[in-house]
């Protein structure tokens, strides 16, 4: 008789709904393991509520991959109390929970907990200065996930694009829309905010690849190479086929409720000397939009 085959290890997803979240599933499940995926009918406030997702997925998971936050960036500013629960209380709660077990507590942070004031790529030790109330309850989040755990591991990204919501589909839409109409008109685009765009399906592989490498502490993740939003625009307009033109505006021209940092590009040197790299940006973006979920479909 042939021995049974091993049972698959088994990782839970929190934000599983999320364009990371969605990613990160598809990504593990095509990998071979055994997924437990939980979005808005989890919430990471409840402790209790989680362990006991912990429990029933089996043995311990492999690892907690939170990809759950609020990141309504302007709505964080009028909801602090909810922005305050959901990015800075639980991640604490959840790295404790996962303290002294098998299950690895994986967190995902942000860009915005920089100011943006520099010009040169952001490295993990770098000076943090949130701008908004959405980077500082991140920020909060990173350092309860570090006191509650040296064996967590913590990872920013930054502009992600992927299933959903996201700059590029909402520039594509609103590209689309134009051309259809026919008037000539064009887009009003931020030209000063300069940062690291990043794709869910590429993100979602490296994080998992940090944490088999045994990765813990804080880490930078992004796809290579730099643009600001209207590069990004003109880049993912040009990929689309869509002949719409971008006037470049300052960010101060928004009046917007949270501040936006003007330079965060990533250093991911660090995840890199794992080897754990992603490609150029404006690959993904090609990819993005060839994919089943693109803004295009």
């Amino acid at each position: 008789m042939s021995p049974e085959p091993p049972t698959p290890e088994t990782w839970l997803v929190t934000g599983a709904g999320g364009q990371l979240g969605a990613a990160l599933v598809d990504s593990l499940e095509r990998g071979g393991r055994r997924v437990v995926g939980r979005d808005s009918g989890l919430d990471v406030c409840d402790t209790a509520a989680v362990a006991a997702e912990l429990q029933t997925a089996g043995p311990a998971p492999r690892a907690l991959l939170n990809a759950a936050a609020y990141t309504d960036v302007d709505g964080c500013e009028s909801n602090l109390s909810r922005a305050e629960a959901v990015n800075a209380v639980a991640p604490g709660e959840l790295a404790t929970m996962c303290l002294g077990t098998r299950t690895r507590f994986v967190h995902v942070s942000t860009d915005f907990v920089f100011d943006g004031h520099g010009d040169q790529p952001l490295r993990e030790d770098a000076p943090v200065a949130p701008l908004s109330a959405y980077g500082r309850t991140k920020l909060s989040g990173e350092r309860a996930v570090a006191a509650a755990s040296g064996e967590a591991l913590t990872v920013r990204t930054a502009w992600v694009f992927g299933r959903g919501k996201n700059f590029i589909a909402a520039i594509v839409r609103k590209a689309a829309e134009l051309a259809k109409a026919g008037e000539g008109a064009g887009l009003r685009i931020v030209a000063d905010q300069i940062g690291s765009p990043t794709y869910a399906e590429d993100l979602a592989p490296a994080l998992v690849g940090l944490v088999e490498r045994g990765a813990t502490g804080l880490y930078h993740l992004a796809n290579q190479g730099q643009a600001s939003r209207i590069e990004l625009a003109r880049v993912a307009l040009s990929l689309a086929g869509l002949d719409v033109p971008c006037e470049p505006v300052p960010t101060s021209e928004y009046l917007l409720p949270a501040e936006r940092p003007l330079y965060t590009v990533l250093d991911c040197g660090k995840a890199g000397g794992l080897g754990v790299t992603l490609r150029d940006w404006k690959e993904a973006v090609s990819d993005y939009l060839d994919a089943d979920f693109s803004p295009l479909v």
